[in-house]
């Protein structure tokens, strides 16, 4: 897990959000939550999450800084333990989505959908995302999250983009048609 790319995703999102669970703690955002190096020094403080990072106190002064806990996001139906029953391991669509300066993963779920990622929430897991990495959807009432695995362990929470526009699917059908056309000549 790269540290220095959890603490470039959570300056981008304005945030930083801190977890002890399952024995291990977790760094983040609202949109993802990644497993620290076991080989870190031990954090028990936002503060000291902070030093780890590589913050300047003027940098940390700038974030929102929450500490969840375990029971917090349980309730909201997000676990982080390896295994969860009824999760769905998932394919990469072949395909990636640019959208508004974004690029946004594809994962075929397995039950006949497609969810999209943001390719930069992956950021801190390129060192370690091998042939052993894997996705899997697990479901919250209304919607669903994503972990990502190395082998059998949880590294990674990741949540789904949402699209909010049948507009958007118009146009992607659009460029397919299109793609097509393209295609036939």
């Amino acid at each position: 897990m790269n540290v220095k790319k959890i603490a470039a995703v959570c300056k981008r999102a304005g945030e930083i959000r801190m977890l002890k669970a399952e024995g291990k703690t977790f760094a983040g955002t609202g949109a993802a939550l990644y497993e620290l190096p076991a080989e870190l020094p031990t954090i028990n403080t936002i503060n000291e999450l902070c030093a780890v990072l590589g913050y300047s106190e003027k940098e940390r002064d700038k974030l929102i800084q929450m500490v969840l806990t375990q029971e917090e996001l349980e309730k909201e139906g997000v676990r982080l333990t390896d295994a969860v029953e009824g999760e769905m391991i998932c394919d990469e669509a072949p395909v990636k989505l640019g959208v508004s300066g974004e690029l946004w993963r594809g994962l075929e779920t397995g039950d006949g959908m497609i969810e999209f990622v943001n390719e930069r929430a992956l950021g801190p897991l390129y060192d370690e995302m091998n042939e052993y990495a894997e996705f899997y959807k697990r479901t919250l009432p209304g919607g669903c999250y994503f972990v990502i695995k190395n082998g059998f362990n949880l590294r990674a929470v990741v949540m789904p983009i949402r699209i909010k526009s049948r507009d958007f699917v118009r146009q992607l059908e659009d460029m397919a048609a299109m793609c097509s056309q393209t295609l036939g000549k």
